[in-house]
């Protein structure tokens, strides 16, 4: 997937020490894998929370990382989840903004911020949960990104 946001002036490479922050709307109940689920709705679920983070990744700046970056989520919504079910129901997001690997003989898919999301360029911190009636009818997640080092 080729990034476009434009001209190349317009991507924003992220500097050694920021920080950058892509609100994605969406809920991560939906895509959790306690739901079960046909297999087509599930991923026409997937489907749409990458398609959210895409939409969130364009609304920030198409910023790019060029190192290695810590990845931590403040999921907002209605209800208390799990940490673990909460960090399960972001793989759609986590996928679509830092690179997707895929089956045998298929090439992987590129991430919107960093190449892949391998141990190499991504470290994943913490997940934060805000809830109560103000996101009852519209959860979201924020994807907190902050540069560490260039990977080796």
């Amino acid at each position: 997937m080729a990034r476009t946001c434009g001209p190349p002036a317009m991507s924003r490479e992220m500097a050694d020490g920021g920080v950058i922050r892509i609100v994605v709307k969406c809920d991560p109940a939906r895509t959790s894998p306690n739901q079960r689920l046909h297999w087509a709705e599930r991923h026409r679920r997937n489907d749409a929370a990458r398609a959210a983070a895409r939409a969130g990744w364009l609304q920030a700046g198409c910023p790019v990382a060029t190192g290695r970056v810590r990845v931590s989520f403040i999921v907002r919504r209605g209800r208390t989840m799990d940490a673990d079910n909460a960090l399960a129901g972001c793989k759609p997001v986590i996928d679509a903004l830092f690179g997707q690997r895929r089956r045998a003989r298929q090439p992987a898919l590129p991430g919107l911020v960093t190449t892949d999301d391998s141990p190499r360029w991504l470290t994943l911190g913490e997940v934060r949960q805000e809830t109560g009636a103000r996101w009852r009818h519209r959860a979201e997640v924020e994807v907190v990104i902050e540069s560490e080092e260039t990977p080796r």
